[in-house]
């Protein structure tokens, strides 16, 4: 900045000056390294725009991030309706702006689910995911060759088997091709004592 009297005003774009700088020839130019959505030139770490700014490649000072508008949902990060997945692990609110603010979380749920602060939901029917997934779009889809009453996927050929195919708990039933236990359902049975059936 630079200014008197209390009126200050920002260097040129891509300008700096030095503390107390009073007129506008006094600013100087800098050159940086930092990517978008950074700021800061020479020796000096990049930092992060604040949140919902971004800035463009080589940015130099914190007055040079600019606010933009995302129409981004939860876990997503972009500017407008352009929108990408955050990295595995993080998460970000509705409308990030940057990939910078997307945060690492601890995820504490079961594979098959996905969430973390102890909120966790099943994957889309048919999906499955790694212990400890954060956000719906790290599910992903497989393949079952499994039959009623039974869950997993991948597939037994002789000699082998690329995952065991497990039965679903005791008066629960699936369909075939169920991939999860979570997607094993309450079975109700009307069949009398030595019988069996749903």
């Amino acid at each position: 900045e630079f200014g008197y009297d209390g009126s200050c005003s920002n260097c040129p774009k891509g300008e700096i000056s030095e503390l107390n700088t009073v007129k506008i020839q006094e600013c100087y130019t800098v050159t940086s390294s930092c990517t978008v959505g950074t700021f800061g030139y020479g020796s000096m770490t990049c930092k992060n725009c604040p949140v919902g700014t971004v800035s463009l490649n080589y940015t130099v000072k914190v007055q040079d991030c600019y606010v933009v508008a995302s129409s981004c949902s939860e876990g997503q990060y972009g500017v407008g309706s352009h929108c990408s997945v955050c990295p595995n692990g993080t998460v970000s609110s509705s409308k990030t702006v940057k990939i910078q603010d997307c945060k690492s979380v601890d995820g504490s749920c079961n594979s098959g689910e996905f969430g973390y602060d102890g909120r966790c939901s099943n994957c889309p029917v048919g999906e499955v995911s790694a212990l400890h997934t954060v956000k719906i779009q790290e599910c992903y889809s497989v393949t079952s060759s499994c039959i009623s009453g039974t869950y997993g996927w991948g597939k037994i050929w002789l000699g082998g088997t690329t995952h065991v195919l497990k039965s679903c708990p005791p008066g629960k039933i699936s369909p075939d091709y169920t991939v999860k236990i979570q997607d094993c359902v309450q079975a109700f049975s009307s069949c009398v004592t030595g019988d069996y059936g749903v």
